[in-house]
């Protein structure tokens, strides 16, 4: 059964949604556009309707992931406090993580103010050349190979990277954690989690003890912490 999606059904979103299925499932390195465009069931050229190119594509992956991240961790939280929402995000993260191996490390770095990419059509890309390679700016197409994994990504925007720390931050307050302290808090949940699944991802962990016990230890932990943070 041909699974590929029919031409007309592309867009922005769903070229960049398919993008992140295939580094999820493959890894970062292999997605290209020639890639995309055959599980997409389309030519490659047609993919510059709806990105500017290879960059482009990986920066919106960049930011889908920020942004379904950010749902998980919300919906994790909504209606919660104190403990009850730290586990609740702390298992969120966790499953995020173990189910998008490939994007999840994309949206660990911190946004800096890169330049926001030109958009022009409906779909957010500028138009094609009649080459169909994509060349109305007269400059050549970037590499059609992504970066192999590891190697330096474009981070998420400035917006959906504070809105990860927001609802994180906003899942901690019933803590009772100062104001001026509630970054301290979150960069501290935050790293403390991302080392423990990050670990567990690249098989750093052995098989004296499940990691799921471990994980469940990890929290009470950072439950205790931050339960004196909030009291000092």
């Amino acid at each position: 059964m041909d699974e590929r999606m029919p031409r007309a059904g592309l867009s922005a979103e769903s070229v960049t949604r398919e993008a992140a299925r295939i580094v999820d499932a493959e890894g970062l390195g292999a997605l290209s556009l020639a890639r995309l465009a055959q599980s997409l069931g389309v030519a490659a050229p047609s993919l510059y309707k709806h990105v500017k190119g290879l960059d482009d594509l990986v920066a919106r992956v960049v930011d889908l992931t920020a942004s379904a991240f950010a749902d998980a961790l919300a919906e994790a939280s909504v209606g919660r406090s104190g403990k009850d929402a730290l586990q609740a995000i702390a298992s969120a993260y966790r499953s995020f993580a173990h189910t998008h191996p490939g994007t999840y490390p994309l949206i660990q770095r911190s946004p800096h103010r890169r330049a926001f990419r030109g958009r022009g059509g409906a779909d957010g890309a500028t138009k094609a050349s009649p080459s169909g390679k994509g060349e109305a700016s007269g400059k050549t197409p970037p590499s059609e190979t992504a970066r192999p994994s590891g190697a330096a990504c474009p981070p998420p925007t400035i917006d959906a990277s504070e809105r990860i720390v927001q609802v994180a931050g906003a899942a901690l307050i019933g803590y009772g954690i100062p104001k001026d302290s509630l970054v301290d808090a979150v960069r501290f949940v935050r790293s403390a989690l991302h080392g423990f699944v990050d670990l567990e991802l690249s098989g750093g962990f052995g098989e004296r003890r499940s990691a799921e016990a471990s994980f469940s230890v990890a929290v009470d932990l950072l439950d205790e912490a931050l339960a004196r943070l909030g009291r000092a």
